[in-house]
């Protein structure tokens, strides 16, 4: 666990981040929305290389009362999150208060600086009608479930959808997406929900932000640990087998060759 002392001030931070928000009142609003909206904070790997992430169950006077998953049962005094929101990246530093609520319950103090996090996407497109442009995709929910959606606006490795507001509840934060049209029609995807909140353009319907990409971003292999190293897996030790089997051949062919 790191000493308090050794926490990375924000002055130091914004060196790295040029654009910040600073105002009490905007940086509650904000992480307001995030809690509405259920919008998941990412943090660092945990211990066995698993993506920490939390969801703000409260927005409290000086602190911030967080839902984790994948949280390592120690955590350092200052814990870095990211969040995304409506297209635009954040990132902040909240100090550790406690977590004696529950295992999966963390105290952390307000942030006093949310920076803006640089962000090098592919630019977002809205759909014109062309014959390229992704318009309507089906959401794979799992056990064979869909969900139809329409495309608001789409990029290389994201996307904005409209879906049914009585459809929204029931989408997990993974999932699959097919294409029905446009240049990537056929083509099925991996995504991540990144934001979700109601459509104001179109009653009745929620936005949804993706991320996407060609391979699942599922759990990672779980790691293995030993106190000592095994001399060999299966195909050393199936190597050495074979060289004995081939060495005992040979003595033995040595032993008919000589004359008696």
């Amino acid at each position: 666990m790191l000493p308090s002392s050794e926490a990375i001030p924000n002055d130091s931070l914004s060196r790295l981040h040029s654009e910040a928000i600073d105002g009490e009142e905007e940086i509650r609003a904000l992480l307001r929305r995030a809690s509405e909206q259920r919008i998941p904070l990412e943090s660092r790997l945990n211990s066995v290389l698993e993506r920490q992430t939390a969801r703000i169950e409260a927005v409290e006077e000086r602190s911030l009362l967080l839902r984790t998953s994948n949280f390592d049962a120690e955590q350092p005094q200052q814990i870095f999150l990211n969040l995304a929101l409506d297209g635009r990246l954040y990132f902040f530093s909240v100090r550790r208060l406690s977590n004696d609520e529950a295992d999966d319950v963390l105290r952390v103090g307000m942030p006093e600086v949310v920076f803006y996090a640089e962000r090098r996407d592919r630019p977002r497109r809205t759909p014109t009608g062309g014959p390229d442009d992704p318009s309507r995709v089906v959401l794979q929910v799992g056990e064979g479930a869909e969900v139809a959606a329409e495309v608001a606006d789409f990029s290389a490795d994201g996307l904005l959808l409209r879906v049914p507001a009585e459809h929204e509840p029931g989408l997990p934060d993974r999932l699959g997406v097919a294409f029905l049209d446009g240049a990537w029609s056929g083509q099925r995807r991996y995504a991540y929900v990144r934001h979700r909140r109601p459509a104001q353009e179109a009653r009745g319907w929620v936005r949804i932000g993706l991320s996407t990409s060609s391979a699942p971003s599922g759990p990672t292999i779980p790691i293995e640990r030993r106190d000592t190293i095994l001399q060999g897996g299966r195909l050393i030790t199936a190597r050495r087998r074979l060289d004995a089997l081939r060495n005992g051949a040979r003595i033995a062919g040595s032993a008919v060759s000589r004359p008696v």
